[in-house]
């Protein structure tokens, strides 16, 4: 989407440096810190009971059986059973162990279980990972593309949903074990999954690992964060426990925002000593190195003591924190100190800085700068596609699917394929409609909400923490859904999202039209419209939803609307839309390679994505001149409402420049030697790499024709 500056850019810099040096790698993934000793559970557990899954089941033979079950199986890894098995297996093993010190079994923590895990400590519930029940939440997906419909299948319905926790899973056990002694714990794994739409049935186990924890009678029992919008002028910052980062992991050193984010750590602390008990928490800030979320090493970067005077109980204690926005992936580490500030327990929460807001009722704003969306509509799998759309200028992905996991090897993750995009550069636009197609829709039960609630948690539970989701989709096209089904679905992700990014829905403009009241579209934080290809539509749309974001949510890239004479990209830039998917479903934008030089225009090849296409949705806008000593001048200028930082330009068969940062209206004059300067109308080729948005890694390809002096433009 362009964006067309009202004055003429600014010429601010002009250097010549060498080429430079190829990134570090990211470092291994950092373990968490802290003194809390585990008895790691690995090793043979016995097979204390099965109940299989009767009935036709896809991907079963009509003549399975049940063989021969082992005694015992290994944990972690996946258990030995073949393809057709569906059901629960219940695994016992004893633990013991001898004192140290005042240390006893407080907690358990189950890393990497498929499906769910029900566990019991001496014969006492200690919880479930993710109960299996809501697998199978009556969701659009589930009610249209499984055999099994209705609310009468939903047992059936359970054979084919694929679940598992990517995240450790940590629990206090009902009641302290002893100091010194032995215990059983009992884990039942409910995985009833057979893959999900025909993907392949996924390992059952617990895959990572399981330990009781150890800590002292004065302990974390469990930590939980939310968040405020960017703190305005009112916020305090500078106070130890809100220090903020002065050393963010991202590429370029950024100035510090204006605003910045306030994170509300939400800490309950037991104190089983039976009296008043006074110390420390001290909070430790890192950041993550890797290119991954939540990898490579996390130094500690800052810190924060409060007092704390804790009653014989349970006591709830908040730490304020705030953080500037920006892309980075940080830890706090809270440490209970008790006399002459020895460590007593220690308790761990990963957390992400970035921030979206929307501002003036209608911009749409990421880590304090205005944001358009420049979005693809397919999945990115794969590096090739994902290096295509950065070049082609686009920065989102709005669809997206399981790839295979990096956190838990064996179980697929939508998780994984949305950080594998922000590894990148590029967003995910919307964590997947939760009701979406143009069917009627079965889901909604204006008597009964617990579906929603439970397909809500269950979003939130396996992507709230992907720092690459830019909004939550609520419907997507749906046939006859109520006011009241949007507004519970957006009531539910502002409730259980801790981050509380916005919520999209879309129809057509003339739906929202009849549905809008004051201003406003009920249920949503932003109202989507598919295929917003002529100016009447716009007008019409933006007369009736003057209080929210307008997205243009469908839009192929070879629509010649979009940039013939009607530019209809200036329209929705002129109303105020904050974005638009402009390489979508049927335009098939990524199945072509990028060259270096894109394919100049040509209107019976409508469906080559050429110079016109490529120059519509970049960022920067480069033009070269001949100057009178034969030498050609490059001019790249900034043409988006937001800035671009650490621009670094390199030039073909010249060597790298090093731009500096460009706000908007910006530019940048490079003159080549006259060995490497083309002739007039010959292309010269450069890539472009920078940062925006505080951390938002972008690459473009530019070819431009070289011009006379005089001439305002060549391509």
């Amino acid at each position: 989407m362009a964006y067309q500056p009202a004055a003429p850019f600014r010429l601010v810099c002009m250097v010549l440096v060498a080429l430079g040096a190829a990134p570090a790698q990211p470092g291994p993934a950092t373990e968490e810190a802290g003194p809390r000793k585990r008895l790691d559970l690995a090793g043979e557990w016995a097979v204390a009971g099965v109940k299989v899954f009767e009935g036709d089941v896809p991907q079963r033979p009509k003549d399975w059986k049940l063989g021969t079950l082992p005694a015992s199986v290994k944990v972690p890894g996946p258990l030995p059973f073949d393809e057709g098995f569906r059901g629960w297996v219940t695994l016992k093993r004893e633990v013991t162990w001898k004192r140290d010190g005042d240390l006893q079994p407080r907690l358990i923590r189950v890393d990497g279980a498929s499906d769910s895990a029900r566990v019991r400590v001496d014969g006492a519930e200690a919880g479930e990972t993710a109960p299996v029940e809501d697998l199978a939440v009556l969701t659009h997906w589930a009610e249209f593309h499984c055999p099994f419909k209705g609310p009468e299948n939903e047992g059936k319905r359970m054979l084919l949903m694929a679940g598992g926790s990517e995240y450790p899973w940590v629990a206090p056990l009902a009641k302290a074990l002893p100091a010194e002694g032995k215990a059983e714990v009992e884990i039942t794994l409910r995985a009833t999954s057979g893959g999900v739409l025909g993907r392949p049935k996924p390992p059952y186990g617990i895959l990572n690992g399981v330990c009781l924890e150890m800590a002292s009678p004065v302990y974390i029992r469990s930590v939980s964060f939310d968040t405020e919008k960017p703190a305005r002028e009112s916020a305090t910052v500078g106070s130890p426990d809100r220090a903020r980062l002065d050393k963010p992991a991202v590429a370029h050193r950024v100035p510090r925002a204006e605003q910045p984010r306030r994170f509300r750590f939400s800490l309950v602390i037991a104190n089983e000593t039976g009296k008043a008990f006074k110390g420390k928490l001290r909070a430790v800030y890192g950041c993550y190195q890797g290119a991954l979320p939540y990898t490579g090493p996390c130094p500690a970067q800052a810190t924060g003591d409060q007092e704390i005077a804790l009653p014989p109980g349970h006591s709830a204690v908040e730490v304020v924190r705030d953080e500037v926005p920006r892309f980075a992936t940080c830890r706090a580490t809270f440490l209970l100190l008790g006399r002459r500030d020895a460590p007593l327990d220690a308790a761990t929460q990963d957390f992400q800085t970035m921030a979206v807001e929307i501002r003036d009722r209608r911009d749409f704003y990421l880590n304090n700068e205005r944001f358009l969306v420049k979005g693809q509509g397919s999945w990115g799998e794969d590096a090739a596609t994902r290096l295509q759309l950065r070049v082609r200028g686009g920065n989102c992905f709005r669809g997206h699917r399981d790839i295979p996991s990096w956190r838990v090897p064996g179980l697929r993750s939508e998780a994984a394929n949305i950080d594998d995009r922000y590894k990148d550069g590029l967003l995910t636009s919307a964590g997947s409609a939760l009701l979406a197609s143009c069917e009627k829709c079965t889901f909604w039960n204006p008597k009964d909400t617990s579906n929603i609630l439970k397909a809500v948690k269950g979003i939130i539970r396996r992507l709230a923490q992907c720092p690459g989701i830019l909004q939550w989709e609520a419907t997507n096209e749906l046939f006859g859904e109520p006011d009241e089904a949007r507004v519970a679905i957006l009531d539910a992700f502002h409730k259980y999202d801790p981050y509380h990014r916005p919520v999209l829905a879309t129809k057509s403009s003339g739906e929202w039209e009849a549905v809008a009241h004051d201003g406003r579209v009920d249920g949503v934080d932003i109202v989507g419209c598919q295929y917003l290809l002529s100016k009447e539509a716009v007008d019409s749309i933006a007369a009736a939803v003057t209080e929210q974001p307008i997205m243009s949510t469908e839009v192929n890239w070879n629509d010649t609307t979009l940039y013939n004479e009607r530019k209809m990209y200036q329209v929705w830039l002129e109303k105020g839309l904050c974005g638009s998917l402009l390489f979508d479903y049927s335009g098939n934008a990524l199945s072509q390679p990028v060259t270096l030089a894109p394919p100049e225009d040509n209107p019976r090849d409508w469906w080559l994505a050429g110079e016109s296409v490529r120059a519509l949705y970049q960022d920067l806008v480069a033009t070269a001149h001949k100057q009178p000593d034969g030498r050609v001048q490059l001019t790249v200028g900034n043409r988006m409402p937001y800035a671009l930082r650490g621009v670094a330009l390199f030039v073909k068969d010249v060597g790298r420049f090093e731009l500096g940062d460009l706000a908007p209206g910006d530019a940048a004059n490079v003159v080549l030697p006259l060995e490497h300067s083309p002739a007039l109308r010959e292309r010269l080729a450069a890539r472009a790499e920078y940062v925006t948005h505080s951390g938002l890694r972008h690459l473009e390809l530019h070819a431009p024709k070289v011009a006379a002096p005089n001439e305002e433009k060549a391509r």
